[in-house]
């Protein structure tokens, strides 16, 4: 990344939910800011937090650090893993979500929904 972005955006803060396309989980994350986002594929616990540690260290290859991650309660088991990264993880009161990350999911569905009404499929009998 040039110096001029890593000057205002070295220190980053992402939005991280998971969500369920056709029965699959996945992560999604997108940064504060920056509004870089990621849907990762994950199937465990622990597969969730060595995805969450890849989405890290992405940035920091880029030249950024990941200062404090936000996420709803279901990403509070992965609390001592992030300080131990030295991140900061902040969860939402119950029921509540992370408001970057919901508007990137509901923009993401919607665009794929879009894509699914242009595509033609011939029936088959």
């Amino acid at each position: 990344m040039s110096r001029d972005i890593l000057d205002k955006y070295g220190n980053l803060t992402l939005a991280i939910d998971n969500i369920a396309i056709n029965k699959n989980p996945f992560i999604i994350t997108t940064s504060r800011n920056m509004h870089f986002a990621q849907q990762i594929w994950c199937m465990t616990r622990q597969q969730k937090q060595c995805r969450t540690k890849q989405v890290v260290q992405a940035y920091i290859v880029r030249g950024s650090r990941v200062m404090n991650i936000l996420g709803d309660r279901g990403l509070e088991c992965m609390r001592r893993h992030l300080v131990d990264m030295g991140i900061t993880l902040n969860v939402t009161c119950q029921d509540k979500h992370v408001l970057e990350v919901e508007q990137y999911i509901r923009t993401t569905k919607e665009m794929e929904r879009g894509h699914h009404q242009h595509i033609t499929f011939d029936k088959i009998a």
